[in-house]
Parts: C-alpha cells; sequence; structure tokens
C-alpha cells in the first residue's frame, strides 16, 4: 500500500497485534456510525487506524476504501476548521496517490480551494481542472464512486473557480512584468503601453478582497466598502476576516459574544434558512439548544437589535433586515 506521509504521527504505529487492532477497529467504527460523525479527531483515530491495518495486510483492498472514505469526510471538517489546511493538503494529495489509477474528482476538488486559499493559483487550476475531467474506465482503472465525484453545484464551482485562478494568475504574471519594466534601464514608449494595458485590464478589478454572504447572494467588497459596512447602522455583521478573532458589529458598534455564542451566530449567519436544532447540537455537541438560543435572543435585545432577532421557524434562522457575513474572498469554509 501507498505510505501516507501522516503515518509518522499514528498512535498505533507500534501495534503489530492485528486482532487487537481489529477489536479497536470495531468500537471506533461503532461511535462513527452511530452520531459521532462531528468529531473530528475520532476520524482521525481512525484513519491511523486503518492506515496500520493497511501496513500489515496490504492485500486487503478493503482498507483502501476505508481510508478514502475518511479523508474524504474531512473535506467537512476543512469547512469547520477542524483540521488546518496544510495537513488536509496532505492528506488528500496523499489520497490521490493512494487511488491511482482510479479517479477521485472530490480530492482534486478539496484541493484546488486548498491552493487557491494558499495563493497557489496555477497549482489550483490544475487541481480545479483535474476535478472536471470526464472519466473514462479505460484510461483511469475505473469510474469514481459516487460520493467520491462531483455534484452539478460542485462542478459549477469547480468551473468558476477555474476561471477565478487564472484570473489571479494573470494578475501574479502581470505584477512579475510590471516589476520587470520598473527594473529596465531605458523603457521606450512601446514598454510603457504594455504596462498600461495591464494596468487598466487585468490589474484593474485585483482590489476587492473581501467577500459578503448575504440572504440574496454574494458580492465582492473592497478594503473601503469593508470599513465602511462595520460602520452601517442598519447592518447585523458577522466577520470572519480573521480566522482568528471573528467579530460581530450591531448598528455600527463591535460587540462581545461568549465563544459559545459565537459559533451558534457563525452557523446561522452562513446558512442564512432555517438550520435544524439537530444540526446545530451535532456540530458543537450541546444539548439544551433553545436555553443556547433564548440567552443569545436576549442579549441581541440588550445589543439593540429586535426581540424576535432569531425565530424558530423549522429550525433556528436569523430574523433581520440585513443579516451579512464577510470573510475573505478566498476562504475555501465558504466557497467549497
Amino acid at each position: 500500500m501507498f505510505e501516507f506521509r501522516a503515518a509518522r504521527n499514528s498512535p498505533f504505529k507500534e501495534i503489530h497485534d492485528i486482532a487487537h487492532l481489529e477489536e479497536l477497529k470495531h468500537c471506533l467504527q461503532d461511535e462513527y456510525e452511530n452520531g459521532e460523525r462531528a468529531s473530528y479527531e475520532l476520524k482521525e483515530r481512525l484513519f491511523y487506524l486503518y492506515l496500520r491495518l493497511g501496513e500489515l495486510e496490504p492485500h486487503k483492498d478493503s482498507y483502501k476504501d476505508s481510508i478514502t472514505k475518511l479523508v474524504l469526510d474531512i473535506g467537512w471538517d476543512i469547512k469547520r476548521r477542524k483540521v488546518n489546511y496544510e495537513q488536509a493538503q496532505m492528506f488528500f494529495e496523499d489520497l490521490i496517490q493512494l487511488a491511482r489509477p482510479r479517479a477521485l474528482p472530490i480530492a482534486h476538488y478539496r484541493l484546488g480551494f486548498i491552493h487557491f486559499y494558499n495563493k497557489r493559483y496555477y497549482s489550483a487550476i490544475r487541481s480545479f481542472e483535474k476535478a472536471l475531467i470526464k472519466h473514462d474506465p479505460r484510461i483511469f482503472g475505473r469510474l469514481p464512486h459516487p460520493k467520491e465525484k462531483l455534484d452539478e453545484s460542485q462542478s459549477m464551482k469547480a468551473q468558476a473557480q477555474t476561471a477565478l485562478a487564472y484570473a489571479a494568475y494573470s494578475a501574479e504574471l502581470a505584477r512579475k512584468a510590471i516589476r520587470m519594466y520598473e527594473e529596465l534601464g531605458n523603457p521606450d514608449d512601446y514598454d510603457i503601453d504594455y504596462v498600461m494595458k495591464l494596468e487598466q485590464g487585468i490589474l484593474k478589478e485585483e482590489s476587492k478582497p473581501y467577500m459578503c454572504l448575504t440572504p440574496t447572494g454574494r458580492s465582492s467588497i473592497s478594503e473601503q466598502e469593508y470599513r465602511e459596512l462595520k460602520e452601517d447602522e442598519t447592518a447585523f455583521i458577522f466577520d470572519c476576516t480573521d480566522h482568528d478573532v471573528q467579530r460581530v458589529f450591531i448598528k455600527g458598534k463591535l460587540k462581545n459574544f461568549s465563544p459559545r455564542r459565537m459559533q451558534i451566530l457563525e452557523i446561522l449567519f452562513e446558512r442564512h434558512k432555517p438550520v435544524p436544532q439537530r444540526e446545530i447540537t451535532d456540530k458543537l455537541n450541546i444539548s439544551q439548544v433553545s436555553r443556547y438560543m433564548n440567552e443569545l435572543k436576549s442579549l441581541l435585545f440588550l445589543y439593540g437589535l429586535d426581540e424576535q432577532s432569531i425565530v424558530a421557524d423549522n429550525g433556528y434562522r436569523i430574523n433581520h433586515p440585513n443579516p451579512i457575513l464577510i470573510c475573505n474572498e478566498n476562504d475555501p469554509k465558504y466557497m467549497m
């Protein structure tokens, strides 16, 4: 079996007793299949366990399938930032190697967003294009499983991200050309023509680093628009532009919330439609969701919002005329 780079971190690497590992596998698998899917730590332990079993019994292809399923499931954890992007990149790259010659479109898709986020635009282009390839079993050995393929929404996003990555890569090359121009000893009129074409074309639309998500859609905004939005007294804003310090602005003022309330608000702002109570329970591993919601509504009322700023309507949703989530334009969490 192909060796995953992550295997060096495995807590099972010194265990050689297959029967003992199988017993551990059944216990962890039971947890995984009975309501504990929200736990990244559990998936990671299962992943390492299957890696070790695959090393000890390399002839069993079933371990490969289990490893593939677990790593692809990490895509959801990337969106929730339960796993860092560098580790996720390593997982997906190694999974693609493990699966060869089998095609694995969804792994290329996830990898493309990670490359884009890290401004590796050419690598992002290659990943998205591989994700969009129509797979011929005569070339790839066999077709991907349904869960390994892109659905229609993901195919559209991959196509759009390919275009965005080409645009960002073009801007990168344009800036390099301008730097080369600035280093010319004696530029002539033809040289400046090239620079003007780049500045008026490729680089003209490049200055919008943030994305706004609202109930009506999403749009890119500039640094100045971002500052103005935070001061807008009609807006209810969840600011995710800094991964380490998320912030909430109400009526143009920064307001304080506990970490748990920030987590609840983020879920509600992400969806812009009713979020089932069960989903909040699973994601945050909390019970008594209604109590948390009532406490949060009381605090929002104290901060000047309507008493019914969060309503229960086949789930919980934000009830405000202008709720806005602001994130970095290339943040995978809000793009995949």
